[in-house]
């Protein structure tokens, strides 16, 4: 129910605890995971594999379904 909106206005199947891909605008690949929601209703909080934060990212730029994404331990 965090992202709801962003679901509808996006048209992304985004969910707490989903493993994503985000590649920057210089090819480097980062893999996440989805946190809940604290603010920016037209974004996604993701927390990078080895970071502490999540960060807010735009939701088309990540890739929802991303093949050889693990879970970090």
């Amino acid at each position: 129910m965090a992202y709801e909106y962003v679901k509808q206005y996006y048209g992304v199947p985004v969910e707490v605890g989903q493993r994503v891909r985000m590649k920057d605008k210089h090819c480097s690949v980062r893999d996440g995971v989805v946190v809940g929601k604290r603010t920016y209703d037209h974004y996604v909080h993701v927390r990078f594999d080895g970071r502490k934060f999540s960060v807010p990212v735009h939701p088309l730029d990540l890739d929802y379904a991303p093949e050889g994404a693990v879970a970090a331990h």
